[in-house]
């Protein structure tokens, strides 16, 4: 069965005169569905990325709460609307400075496109681990300079986050 077949038996089309307008238009619907699919899949990488390299040695719930800011930020006014540009922001992830951004560990790799996967899909109920106001955190090793300026909401394994003021 071709292409135009499977098309005219799902859909209902059943005259030739419309069968490659029809099809052009099913064409177009399948690339919009393959650019969708190429940005949400691009989004997933980002925050694993973020994941596996902000928060690796982490618990599971820290990991959770290091994606939890992230998509805190996206939906925040103050922050871009997509996970990558969340990410890639300049300043914002000590990763993204860096030079190399090699993924040494096979699991904990699949442990956070797994935890990602889990939060861009709600699959896992994470603003339940952190207020939907933390925007920030840092490491217990770090000092940076805003934290005085912020409020602190919870300390999750080796990271401290941070609200705003309001």
């Amino acid at each position: 069965m071709n292409v135009f077949a499977v098309f005219i038996i799902f859909f209902g089309y059943t005259t030739s005169a419309n069968t490659f307008e029809n099809y052009h238009l099913y064409k177009q619907h399948q690339i919009q569905i393959q650019v969708a699919r190429n940005y949400k899949f691009k989004q997933l990488e980002c925050l694993a990325q973020t994941i596996y390299f902000e928060a690796r040695g982490e618990p599971i719930v820290g990991q959770y709460a290091v994606a939890q800011v992230v998509m805190n930020r996206v939906f925040s006014k103050i922050f871009p609307d997509s996970v990558c540009g969340v990410v890639f922001q300049p300043n914002q992830f000590s990763w993204v400075k860096e030079s190399t951004h090699q993924i040494l560990d096979g699991k904990q790799w699949v442990d956070a496109l797994k935890v990602a996967y889990n939060v861009l899909t709600n699959d896992v109920p994470y603003s339940k681990i952190i207020p939907l106001n933390v925007l920030f955190y840092h490491t217990k090793a770090s000092h940076p300079g805003w934290d005085h300026r912020m409020i602190r909401v919870a300390t999750i394994g080796n990271h401290v986050f941070y609200r705003l003021k309001e």
